[in-house]
């Protein structure tokens, strides 16, 4: 697996079919919804501004082992759904474990193992049950940039409200981890119903969630600062969404140094307010972000973005569904370009998709939706 730069623009004739994912009438089910969005999501207004020129990177993965993963463990996979799904079975956290020590000793380029570490915590790790004390052994940079394999202990597990679950992971003389997990599409569950409901708040995906948690998050990043040092947030979808309300409320507890990253994957922006918080922070003390949405995703092209922000491609144009949930970096080839953010903000597909949502979210709100939702 490598790494190289000014590849040639991946191909996006070719589309990817939802029916490789398996035979099963919940693979059917998701096929006709997969076709009903790529109807109603015209896939050029999924496209994002790149800054110019273009710098496109290539990351080649080689390791099959990865790429089967990617294939066999998708949430609606013929063999078992792990990825962006909530699971319960310990054996679930163990197989989490077992990549994430294949991807250290098999990635030998420290900046490709870093981003598909960050992907597999955010789309795989985030969505096991932890508990307090399990441990978990995770691949990171050192301040020379070389990758060793760390032992992680959950320190704390947060119910942000109604069973909607974050991780605090303590580590090994390395930076404590925040992990939030993305929506859990579970109508049986409290927490799956809970993130659900909290996908519809009118100011902005999880806000009114994150600011009843807030308090409890603000302390455990205190703790770890007294006792450790500055922590590192990482989240997918509505996880990445908590990932920048904590950036913009938390700023003085995240981790600014260049090898301690914090990461947000197919996440939407936030309110032109919000956003604008950014630029406030001292960008000597501003933490070290980066966030990465697909090409094809339509939950990325809501609200406004801030910091640096990648597009990640692949050969093949993906429908919304894969494109929010694929491994990436598991792919044969992943190309990451960077988006001009102040023209993607201004862009008139975010503008009319920001307003869709706002104006349906609002609705839904004042239907009734908000007596569902926590209070202060």
């Amino acid at each position: 697996m490598d790494i190289d730069d000014k590849q040639p623009a991946p191909d996006q004739d070719e589309e990817i079919s939802i029916d490789k994912l398996g035979s099963s009438i919940t693979t059917q089910t998701l096929k006709y919804w997969e076709d009903f969005l790529a109807w109603l999501f015209k896939y050029p207004s999924l496209c994002y501004y790149l800054l110019a020129p273009s710098n496109i990177q290539t990351i080649k993965n080689s390791y099959t082992n990865l790429q089967d993963f990617s294939k066999n463990f998708m949430r609606y996979s013929s063999e078992k759904g792990l990825i962006c799904k909530v699971t319960s079975d310990p054996k679930d956290l163990e197989i989490t474990n077992r990549l994430l020590i294949d991807v250290f000793e098999n990635v030998k380029n420290p900046l490709v193992c870093e981003l598909i570490t960050a992907e597999i915590i955010a789309k795989i790790l985030a969505y096991r049950n932890l508990h307090k004390d399990d441990q978990v052994y995770i691949p990171t940079l050192n301040e020379l940039g070389q990758t060793e394999l760390k032992k992680y202990t959950v320190d704390k597990v947060f119910d942000l409200w109604n069973k909607v679950s974050a991780f605090g992971l303590r580590g090994e003389s390395s930076a404590p981890i925040l992990i939030f997990r993305g929506t859990d599409l579970s109508l049986t569950t409290e927490g799956g119903r809970a993130s659900m409901i909290s996908d519809f708040d009118p100011i902005g995906p999880g806000k009114t969630l994150f600011d009843h948690a807030e308090s409890n998050i603000l302390e455990w990043l205190q703790e770890m600062c007294q006792n450790t040092k500055k922590a590192r947030l990482v989240g997918h979808s509505l996880g990445g969404a908590f990932v920048t309300y904590a950036l913009l409320s938390t700023s003085k507890y995240i981790s600014n140094k260049a090898h301690e990253i914090s990461y947000a994957f197919n996440y939407p922006g936030v309110s032109l307010e919000l956003s604008s918080k950014w630029d406030l922070i001292p960008e000597e003390s501003r933490p070290n972000f980066k966030g990465f949405i697909s090409r094809g995703d339509v939950i990325s092209k809501l609200g406004f973005l801030f910091g640096d922000i990648y597009e990640l491609s692949i050969n093949n144009r993906l429908s919304p569904i894969l494109a929010h949930e694929l491994l990436h970096f598991a792919q044969p080839s992943c190309y990451i370009q960077e988006v001009d953010v102040v023209k993607e903000n201004l862009s008139s597909s975010r503008k009319n998709y920001s307003t869709i949502q706002k104006h349906t979210s609002s609705m839904i709100y004042h239907i009734g939706l908000k007596y569902l939702f926590p209070h202060q």
